[in-house]
């Protein structure tokens, strides 16, 4: 999904993306986070202002949160919510 959304035309890095996780019956490992975080930390200028995740309650929101933190050392914004409202407050304000 990385590579299609920043290799579409219409994708400005400027913009903030927003993904929304919620019901995914999926949940990965650890280490398919570490690697998440390491995919999106590559394609940081792509996504130069950060992304959002909704993401549900309990375990998927912890490794969202982890992932978060993973980026985050490596100079990536991944900002967590659990609520579609709290998500795109985050995307429509500067400099967070």
């Amino acid at each position: 999904m990385l590579e299609e959304v920043s290799g579409d035309p219409r994708h400005d890095p400027r913009f903030k993306v927003l993904v929304d996780v919620r019901g995914i019956d999926y949940s990965p490992s650890v280490a398919e986070v570490r690697q998440l975080a390491e995919a999106l930390v590559e394609r940081r200028e792509s996504f130069s202002n950060g992304m959002a995740v909704i993401v549900d309650p309990g375990p998927h929101y912890d490794l969202a949160e982890l992932c978060s933190r993973l980026a985050k050392s490596q100079g990536f914004t991944l900002a967590c919510f659990g609520t579609e409202p709290l998500a795109r407050d985050w995307c429509t304000r500067n400099g967070d």
